[in-house]
């Protein structure tokens, strides 16, 4: 697993144990607290931007080695640890040529010729937030959104 899908996953636990532990506090609160209130989540997320490549390599043979999603992929990226001169990335000159790679790059954007990546959940699926804000609330509770 990739550094990115790593940080991803550990990001997404951190967030649900935190919704689960609100969710608790709320629910322990007498009658009295919580008359005429519903319950709040306020959620500050951050995604990974637009960024290559992490995937550090000395190799083109080490990138296709990673599976189908890296095909294609050069080591022609920055270096991302001290102990390999570059990382592996899909040379573009545009944004079609980096869509075109399969269902994992949607969003993708070819940016100082090389494609790059974005965890940007409006950018994979748009509108996937405002599902989650009214999956919340038909369970009365109000999910506060600071995406900055």
């Amino acid at each position: 697993m990739s550094f990115t899908k790593r940080l991803a996953f550990v990001t997404f636990v951190c967030f649900a144990l935190w919704a689960i532990s609100t969710l608790n506090r709320a629910q322990s609160q007498s009658d009295d607290e919580r008359e005429g209130e519903r319950p709040r989540i306020y959620l500050h997320y951050d995604y990974m931007g637009y960024s290559s490549g992490q995937d550090a390599c000395s190799t083109d043979n080490q990138c296709t080695a990673l599976g189908s999603g890296h095909a294609g992929e050069r080591c022609i990226g920055p270096a991302v640890l001290p102990s390999a001169p570059h990382s592996c990335a899909f040379a573009c000159t545009t944004d079609a040529q980096c869509t075109a790679r399969g269902r994992g790059h949607v969003g993708d954007r070819c940016i100082a010729e090389r494609c790059q990546h974005t965890h940007d959940p409006e950018v994979i699926a748009p509108g996937a937030i405002e599902e989650v804000v009214d999956s919340f609330a038909r369970q009365g509770i109000d999910l506060i959104i600071d995406a900055r």
